[in-house]
């Protein structure tokens, strides 16, 4: 039972493991989190590693063979892209180790989870084969692309230096993967929750039927029981929740910023797809473009994975709103109970953000898009400007020649 579900956990683990992302090991067995030696060295020389190919790159002259003079402003625009890439995979490498203990409490909390409710194992499938579908296409559509790029110029040492690059920027692929495996528990959890409520206020509806005195009175104990069972289960939920974005904040926030400049250039270098470079070819070009779709893919499930959350505790909420149609007369304690959750609730409400910048909502995605397409848009027109003004330039030059 589960086996696809724990055979896609493993490999996750494992390439987390292998990249060196993860500094230290986890129980496959029991699921228990510790720090060892043998794992801590082996991240620290894998994070080593894939920082050493910065000077490795630039002293190999690819960035060169990659621009082929393909103008000022696009040189500009790849390498703040690539830079920006960069720049996300070594901060959140280096945040791994100064929250190596949160990381590992936060395993354990999600640990005990699904201890004491497996069945949320059945609600991993659906995600993580759509994940494993996405991530695995961008990685390996991102080598084949950065191989054909260099063709030209091929040699051993240039392809490993674009295998390390690639493989740096595709960390960040395997910390998104962490972050919504985490919303997918959680997700899991909260439709437990649901489904638990649901049953709940079904039966005390049915109370209204209830004619015997004593009767009525011990299921009201119970449901009341297993009403507080529930708001303690939300509750922990939802710290575990916030605990999880304290975790994941900087990394998040470095990855908005990849995504949106990553975003930007990609809508730039499609509208101005007459100054492509050369080695550019129809094969590259598609490939680029099931890439890209894959990208989208891998956006939009994880986007999609953090508004399920939300919209799973207004579930919640709607439910308990559904209290003021009971028939008046219920035991003073399941109405008492009712109304604290209802208050815990509303206390409490579920917010996501990132470095308590911005909140993570619907909303917010739609202001992304349209500045993304607002700096695209600026950067083509300063593009053209600069064309034109180059062009003039060289026909004046042209001009006094003759």
């Amino acid at each position: 039972m589960y086996k696809v579900e724990r055979l896609l956990v493993r490999m996750i683990y494992t390439y987390a493991r292998l990249s060196g992302v993860l500094n230290f090991e986890i129980d496959t067995a029991t699921g228990q989190p510790r720090t060892t030696r043998r794992a801590s060295l082996y991240a620290a020389f894998a994070n080593v590693l894939l920082f050493s190919v910065l000077p490795m790159g630039y002293s190999s002259g690819l960035l060169d063979i990659l621009w082929n003079r393909v103008g000022f402003l696009h040189e500009y625009v790849i390498l703040m892209v690539l830079g920006l890439r960069i720049s996300c995979v070594c901060v959140t490498l280096l945040s791994r180790w100064w929250q190596r203990e949160r990381h590992m409490r936060l395993v354990n909390e999600f640990r005990q989870l699904i201890l004491e409710h497996p069945e949320v194992i059945s609600f991993w499938r659906r995600g993580l084969i759509l994940k494993f579908i996405s991530v695995s296409g961008m990685e390996i559509g991102q080598i084949i692309v950065g191989l054909l790029s260099v063709r030209a110029a091929f040699s051993f040492s240039l392809v490993v230096i674009l295998l390390m690059l690639s493989t740096m920027t595709a960390l960040l692929n395997i910390f998104i993967t962490h972050f919504f495996f985490g919303l997918l528990n959680i997700h899991g959890h909260y439709v437990l929750l649901n489904r638990s409520l649901r049953s709940v206020m079904a039966q005390t509806r049915a109370l209204e039927s209830e004619q015997r005195h004593g009767s009525f009175m011990s299921k009201c104990c119970s449901l009341a029981d297993q009403l507080e069972d529930i708001a303690l289960r939300q509750c922990r939920l939802q710290a575990l929740t916030h605990s999880m974005m304290r975790v994941f904040e900087l990394q998040l926030f470095c990855i908005w910023i990849a995504y949106y400049m990553s975003n930007v250039g990609g809508i730039y270098f499609a509208v101005l797809n007459h100054r492509v470079p050369t080695f550019v070819t129809t094969w590259l070009i598609l490939l680029s473009g099931a890439q890209m779709l894959f990208y989208i893919m891998d956006t939009t499930i994880t986007t999609n994975m953090m508004y399920q959350v939300l919209d799973d505790h207004a579930e919640l909420q709607a439910q308990l709103a559904e209290r003021t149609l009971f028939r008046p007369g219920l035991d003073q304690r399941l109405e008492a109970v009712y109304e604290s959750f209802q208050l815990q609730l509303a206390r409490n409400p579920l917010r996501l953000n990132v470095l308590h910048f911005f909140d993570i909502k619907r909303s917010a995605v739609i202001s992304m898009a349209s500045s993304m397409i607002t700096n695209s848009i600026v950067l083509i027109q300063y593009d053209i400007k600069y064309d034109e003004l180059k062009n003039s330039y060289l026909g004046v030059l042209d001009q006094k020649q003759d």
